[in-house]
């Protein structure tokens, strides 16, 4: 089956991960990929199966003899269900564009102050399956139709789960041998433990929304220290994204 491209507005939460649109916010997005594909739900309550991912359309064939075959891949107790990008470019997206190029798309960026460079960017409108909770989704069996509007995507961590697994990482960062680094190194070993200590309070006003709040990078990851034996510490930018 050819791409098609297809350019489509969907609402947007007033912030990522925020569960709210009192704001009223929209946006475009461009979807390249399949025109049709069937996805699964559960025959009794109509819910989504996303985890079982999409059949594709075979256009050689007619849509009787599709559907046929996308029941028998579905298996027992689940339906297909066909997506069109005409009727579900949101699902259809969602489904088929999981890791899209968005560099060149506009950015919403966060910085601290006194500072130069953002250390949170992403971008301003996301793919659908970052901007809603595609395994909640469900189809009206009654209706024949999914049921709207879809649930926001949930966040997927809290500031106590962040701070906990914070504490959990600066003790076994901690707990690196450093007797044999070079001077050098154990200065620098030293400023990314201080630095690692400070994240709850140089990110402070970000705890509510973790996602955003980058951990520092092991300068055991930024340089070769292999003769100091495994790298324990976090290469890692935002944390949590």
């Amino acid at each position: 089956m050819a791409n098609i491209t297809k350019t489509f507005t969907m609402n947007l939460p007033d912030d990522y991960l925020a569960e709210t649109s009192e704001n009223g916010l929209s946006g475009e997005w461009t979807y390249t990929g399949p025109d049709k594909i069937f996805v699964v739900i559960n025959a009794t309550s109509g819910a989504l199966l996303e985890g079982l991912g999409y059949s594709h359309y075979n256009d050689e064939e007619s849509l009787e003899v599709n559907q046929e075959a996308a029941n028998t891949w579905a298996g027992v107790g689940r339906r297909a269900i066909l997506l069109t990008a005409e009727d579900d470019p949101i699902l259809l997206a969602a489904f088929y564009e999981h890791e899209p190029d968005v560099s060149g798309e506009a950015q919403t960026t966060l910085t601290l102050p006194g500072e130069s460079e953002p250390f949170y960017t992403r971008p301003t409108v996301q793919c659908p399956d970052k901007v809603y909770e595609i395994g909640d989704i469900k189809y009206d069996l009654e209706a024949n139709a999914w049921r709207t509007p879809f649930p926001w995507r949930k966040p997927h961590i809290n500031r106590e789960q962040f701070l906990s697994g914070h504490a959990a990482i600066l003790s076994s960062e901690k707990a690196v041998p450093t007797e044999d680094m070079t001077s050098e190194q154990l200065a620098k070993w030293n400023a990314y433990i201080t630095e690692f200590e400070n994240v709850p309070t140089t990110f402070a006003d970000y705890l509510d929304t973790p996602w955003v709040v980058p951990f520092p990078k092991s300068p055991m990851f930024e340089e070769d220290w292999s003769d100091e034996g495994t790298a324990v510490g976090v290469s890692t930018g935002p944390t949590y994204v």
